[in-house]
């Protein structure tokens, strides 16, 4: 789902709305602030979410082992229900290349230390069947399938674990997202309907150590033929 504490910066665009189909300017089109809020309703009702693999738990005792590399891939359909009513079919593909380095006991105060690696993409296929989200205002919108859209991801990360001898482990990690959203849905707002072709660039960058967490999100490029962008960050500055 989407990160908490939206802000939007909207480019300006020069002309006539392009991009919407309905029945006129009033009621199949949307305003510059409305593509900003119908990208925020989209991603609250789904953002692909791949799970970084966990640092290994190894024990103590014995010698260093050689790091070992797998290939993860997996495709799977699954019906997601949005908040407000409707649901989301998706349709997934991941592979993932994963490395993992474990050292056993390389220092008096460690048992273990774990490097895992990763680098992999995501593909996702979104249908929407009346799927109703709220956008960051707390307006809804009912999202239809018109095809839908897709997902392409690329992600990569690091995940590393500490053993201490005195009990208890140490986790830190990092990973990054990047990719775009493209297609074409139909919405519903405010007594208004139309349809839209999407354009999107996502980039996502999380951090996790000593127990605390952080993110830096944004998101660019086309909704209805009007540029928007927003950002989201635990770090606003």
């Amino acid at each position: 789902m989407a990160p908490r504490g939206w802000t939007l910066a909207v480019a300006l665009v020069v002309g006539i709305l392009t991009g919407c189909g309905g029945e006129g300017p009033a009621l199949g089109e949307l305003t510059q602030e409305e593509a900003a809020l119908l990208l925020g309703a989209l991603s609250a009702a789904y953002l692909p979410t791949p799970t970084p693999p966990a640092a290994t738990a190894a024990l103590p005792g014995g010698a260093a082992l050689a790091p070992t590399t797998t290939v993860r891939t997996d495709s799977t359909q699954r019906t997601f229900p949005c908040a407000a009513g409707g649901s989301v079919l998706v349709t997934t593909a991941d592979s993932t290349e994963i490395t993992v380095d474990v050292l056993l006991n390389p220092h008096p105060d460690t048992s273990f230390v774990s490097n895992t690696t990763y680098a992999g993409s995501t593909r996702a296929t979104t249908s929407y069947l009346d799927c109703t989200s709220r956008d960051f205002q707390g307006g809804a919108w009912t999202l239809v399938a018109d095809p839908g859209l897709t997902f392409a991801y690329d992600i990569a990360g690091t995940t590393s674990g500490v053993g201490l001898t005195s009990g208890g482990t140490t986790t830190t990690s990092a990973y990054t997202l990047d990719g775009t959203w493209s297609g074409t849905l139909g919405w519903s707002h405010s007594g208004r309907s139309g349809s839209c072709s999407i354009a999107v660039l996502t980039e996502m960058t999380t951090e996790f150590s000593n127990g605390v967490s952080s993110y830096d999100y944004s998101q660019s490029g086309q909704v209805c033929g009007l540029a928007v962008s927003t950002t989201s960050s635990t770090n606003p500055g």
